[in-house]
């Protein structure tokens, strides 16, 4: 189920790639997608200023952003399975819990 727009904070993945299953907050008003960081959510134990409720999606692919890019369109998916090992960055339970449906599969063992 992915809907789209624009990546609003563009400049800070200059010459850089955002990473498919990247944490987004999605404006659907505005057409907007903020990317968020692991480091950036406010977790029950402390840390960063983003509330894990307003994480909407996963981007779907990765966005290459050349150093020129000024615009870039990403498409953010709320549903669907995922395999969370894969991905650049942890996702946070906090942040899963209010991605209902979406499934997180692990592909390694927890030990």
């Amino acid at each position: 189920y992915p809907c789209g727009g624009s990546i609003s904070n563009i400049s800070d993945y200059k010459g850089k790639v955002i990473p498919a299953g990247s944490m987004c907050q999605f404006d659907q008003v505005n057409n907007t997608i903020k990317i968020i960081k692991s480091s950036e959510i406010k977790l029950t134990s402390g840390g960063g200023s983003v509330e894990p409720k307003t994480i909407k999606g996963l981007l779907q692919n990765d966005v290459y952003v050349k150093n020129s890019t000024t615009y870039a369109t990403g498409s953010v998916v709320f549903a669907g399975e995922i395999y969370a090992d894969r991905l650049a960055e942890a996702i946070p339970d906090e942040v899963w819990a209010v991605l209902p449906m979406i499934v997180p599969i692990n592909e390694k063992s927890s030990d």
